[in-house]
């Protein structure tokens, strides 16, 4: 039987004789822990993450109003662009860049920006 002793050793093993636990004994049986009797658990299954598309909705020629800074060049080597709050149109798509978002007016190209520094109007 294992057992644990207040001010003795934490715990320790030790075998008893069932009379001392009789009736009229100066032990008083208190109970035990009984551990169950399956230890082995399945373990919680990892859920797979969902990759989300890298796609944008955003294309040439849709009206945008810009949200965040953006950059003076696609690669993102420029000066920064702002504009925010401007409402503005997407001139070109620039595949694989930084910021692959040209976006202007009739006069002139505003900055480039990445997809989540627009919205779309």
């Amino acid at each position: 039987m294992s057992m644990s002793d207040y001010g003795g050793s934490r715990f320790y093993t030790r075998t008893f004789n069932i009379g001392k636990y009789s009736l009229g004994s100066t032990y008083v049986f208190q109970g035990f822990i009984y551990p169950p009797v399956d230890l082995e658990l399945e373990p919680t299954p990892v859920p797979t993450p969902t990759p989300k598309p890298t796609t944008s909705t955003l294309k040439k020629g849709d009206k945008v109003q810009i949200k965040k800074a953006g950059n003076a060049s696609s690669d993102g080597e420029g000066k920064t662009a702002y504009g925010l709050t401007y409402k503005r149109e997407i001139l070109k798509v620039h595949t694989g860049k930084a910021y692959p978002y040209q976006v202007g007016n009739s006069k002139a190209t505003t900055g480039f920006y990445k997809a989540d520094a627009l919205k779309k109007l």
